[in-house]
């Protein structure tokens, strides 16, 4: 899943969790399920990080080098 659709899952458990209709076993379902989509969100930002952070050392040895 791309990291804009594990946000927008995100944004729907918490409308889940904030509908005061939700029952307390499904807010607590949601809850859980908004762990595992935001652990999946962390992940994903530390690898566009790394990446980010390669890029970013090319374009200081492309500075270098001129």
């Amino acid at each position: 899943m791309k990291l804009e659709e594990n946000l927008n899952k995100l944004s729907q458990l918490s409308e889940v969790i904030e509908d005061s209709d939700t029952t307390l076993d499904d807010s607590i379902k949601a809850f859980e399920q908004s762990l595992v989509v935001a652990e999946q969100c962390l992940k994903q930002l530390k690898e566009y990080k790394g990446k980010l952070t390669v890029l970013e050392n090319k374009l200081k040895e492309l500075n270098d080098e001129e």
